[in-house]
């Protein structure tokens, strides 16, 4: 902890303003119950101290629920999806966003990988948007649902909740008795207690999980649905001769779905990248493969837009393509 130091904070807004990066705490030898909590980014206190959960949230709020259901702090380990406080404590500010996509891959997700906990609470619809991969999250829909993941290569179980300083007596202290039903819930998993995996979701970050995956893939002959995530070359304009595609989502069953990254942004600066160096073009021919199928049948959202980018980006034709939901809702 101390003043910014770290070479990846190089270009991130964040770091100017802020007083301290804030890492995460925890125990350095795996602990009986190995339970990660991550919240969404540093406040005021936090910024000053250099310690997570060291304000009104974490004092009041969340250390008593630590306590409740049988954990202290020393014996796990506590982290945020955003190393610095953005400006006014708030998440969705501009510097925020562009934080999002340094800050996570440079702590949190090497963090999971170096400590492999078993269960991870996400605190907040910031850290499970960043835990389950998914670009948007109604939070009240997810709560308190186990999700079967694959962080950095780990495979865990995430519990979502609310985050304590939405517990704050000014804002909804009503909630608490459901946090609590969450944490008690991790600690149930983390002790080896059966549970219901809601949904199952990952992020294919190794080639041998992507060539799994699409050979599985390639064998389905019912609807799949796939979408993509895209960075527009000017803000707010679309191009779709200049937008660029920064990975791919695909589902063929309910309650299954994958994320495949293609490209991102590293940490010193904001041009894009390739996600898989050498082997990208081996990576996007497998995403070729699926889409200019005409035998798989595909769906999804706001098509004429995605096959336009996929075709200029990456040059696939999108073939098979027999569903748009935007389509249908106006019908």
């Amino acid at each position: 902890m101390g003043r910014l130091t770290r070479d990846f904070c190089n270009g991130c807004p964040l770091r100017g303003p802020a007083k301290h990066f804030v890492s995460g705490v925890g125990p350095k030898e795996r602990p009986d119950l190995p339970i990660m909590f991550v919240g969404e980014a540093p406040g005021e206190d936090e910024d000053e101290s250099g310690i997570p959960f060291v304000g009104a949230a974490g004092t009041r709020v969340f250390d008593p629920l630590l306590k409740e259901v049988g954990l202290v702090r020393r014996k796990v380990w506590i982290y945020n999806v955003l190393g610095c406080r953005p400006p006014s404590n708030k998440i969705d500010h501009p510097d925020a966003k562009h934080a999002l996509g340094i800050c996570p891959t440079n702590t949190l997700y090497p963090a999971i990988a170096e400590h492999q906990p078993d269960v991870i609470v996400a605190m907040g619809a910031t850290a499970v948007r960043a835990l389950l991969g998914v670009k948007s999250v109604k939070l009240g829909d997810v709560r308190g649902k186990p999700v079967e993941v694959i962080v950095a290569g780990h495979r865990c179980v995430v519990v979502p909740t609310y985050h304590p300083a939405s517990l704050l007596p000014h804002r909804r202290p009503q909630d608490r008795g459901y946090v609590v039903g969450d944490f008690r819930r991790a600690v149930s998993i983390a002790e080896g207690g059966d549970f219901n995996v809601s949904k199952h979701y990952s992020v294919l970050t190794t080639l041998e999980d992507v060539e799994e995956f699409f050979l599985g893939l390639a064998n389905v002959r019912k609807l799949i649905s796939f979408d993509i995530e895209s960075q527009n070359h000017s803000e707010d304009v679309v191009d779709v001769q200049r937008d660029k595609i920064l990975g791919l989502s695909f589902s063929w069953k309910a309650g299954h779905a994958v994320y495949l990254p293609i490209r991102h942004r590293p940490p010193f600066h904001y041009d894009l990248q390739d996600f898989w160096g050498k082997d990208q073009e081996y990576v996007v021919s497998l995403v070729r493969g699926i889409l200019e199928d005409p035998q798989i049948p595909k769906g999804g959202q706001n098509k004429k837009y995605d096959a336009q980018v996929l075709q200029c980006d990456l040059g696939i034709r999108l073939c098979g393509y027999v569903f748009d939901t935007m389509y249908a809702s106006h019908n």
